[in-house]
């Protein structure tokens, strides 16, 4: 049994992460409260149940949750079982930092999984390989993610912030894509002293031609230290957005939902399907 202890505010990519677990080893073999615990059911009683059996604990650090009594609780109720109850190593506990955070003394001897700095796709495949015995990796998590961008007029320009949501994202480094032509539009970022631009000129599956540009950051990106681009036009014509886009790799990109705070009379804003407007 795998048992997730978090805190509520966190549900967010703690349950993608759940979930995809429960793809991997079957729900019934995943106790995550969502599902396990059921109108009229006891929290305490359903919360020892899930640990007697767990063979895993794992146990998700954020500020919220190291403030949660109720997180609290279960990691130490966790932690006396493997000393006491269970001394010979049946539960294990992997502390997961999801946030910028140090993780409770008692746990510091164990070695964690930072989810905060590698981002959710390693912390899921590390998770899984611990339950299988480094069996190799797991399924994907369900869409999620950790980045949107916020767009919103600045004067005759269109002002990007790019945030971190949860953990940090250690690529920084977005494109933004319009269905206009090359060179109709730049793009800067603010108050960053070393990155990489570039452009590119490409098709869309339909054939629709794309230009876009990219900028590279030499920083990763976190909750706190957010990426502020400024997109300017260079001719008159309506700029239409169709994408942005973070580059996690070498042909890997990622569509990142978009919030607009006010529409620009000047620009449409298309986004990706799942994404705020």
């Amino acid at each position: 049994m795998i048992f997730i202890s978090h805190t509520h505010s966190d549900k967010p990519f703690v349950e993608p992460i759940a979930r995809a677990l429960a793809d991997s080893f079957g729900q019934e073999k995943v106790f995550y409260d969502s599902w396990a615990i059921q109108p009229g059911d006891s929290i305490l009683a359903k919360m020892n149940e899930g640990l007697a059996g767990a063979a895993f604990v794992f146990v998700f650090f954020t500020k919220d949750a190291l403030a949660s009594k109720m997180v609290s609780l279960e990691w130490y109720s966790a932690l006396a079982q493997a000393m006491k109850d269970r001394p010979d190593g049946s539960v294990r506990i992997i502390p997961v930092r999801a946030g910028d955070v140090t993780l409770p003394v008692l746990l510091t001897d164990r070695l964690y999984i930072d989810l905060y700095r590698n981002g959710m796709e390693a912390a899921l495949r590390q998770m899984v390989d611990v339950v299988r015995g480094g069996a190799g990796p797991g399924g994907a998590p369900e869409p999620f993610s950790n980045l949107e961008a916020v767009i919103e007029p600045k004067g005759s320009s269109l002002k990007v912030m790019i945030r971190a949501k949860h953990f940090m994202e250690p690529t920084a480094s977005v494109a933004i894509v319009a269905t206009n032509p090359a060179g109709s539009f730049t793009l800067e970022p603010v108050d960053e002293p070393q990155y990489y631009g570039a452009s590119i000129q490409t098709e869309v599956p339909h054939g629709q031609p794309v230009f876009g540009q990219i900028v590279t950051l030499s920083r990763a990106l976190t909750p706190l230290n957010p990426m502020e681009l400024i997109v300017t036009k260079v001719t008159t014509d309506r700029l239409d957005i169709a994408a942005i886009l973070h580059l996690e790799g070498k042909n890997q990109a990622k569509p990142i939902p978009v919030i607009e705070r006010s529409n620009a009379s000047t620009v449409t804003v298309t986004v990706a399907p799942g994404a705020k407007r």
